[in-house]
């Protein structure tokens, strides 16, 4: 376990092409933790980009606190998309 590095929140991401916009998308907003409250605006951004939201009653390191939990998100996911 490291810190998160910083320049996740300060790169730009990178531009759309047709490729990349074809990709599925899925945000998961974690809800529990001290800094929890800071990712609202990310997930109103990424709701006005058209993203499917999630919302996981754990911390950020979900894939250690609620692996079971995420896994589920992310397979129905995986199967909405195929559909």
């Amino acid at each position: 376990m490291t810190p998160h590095p910083l320049a996740t929140y300060n790169e730009p991401l990178p531009e759309d092409t047709a490729a990349s916009a074809a990709l599925p998308r899925l945000y998961i907003r974690c809800t529990e933790g001290p800094i929890a409250h800071l990712f609202q605006p990310v997930e109103d951004m990424v709701r006005d980009w058209g993203w499917p939201v999630e919302t996981l009653a754990s911390g950020h390191d979900a894939m250690l606190t609620a692996p079971a939990e995420l896994t589920g998100m992310l397979i129905e996911h995986a199967n909405a998309v195929r559909a």
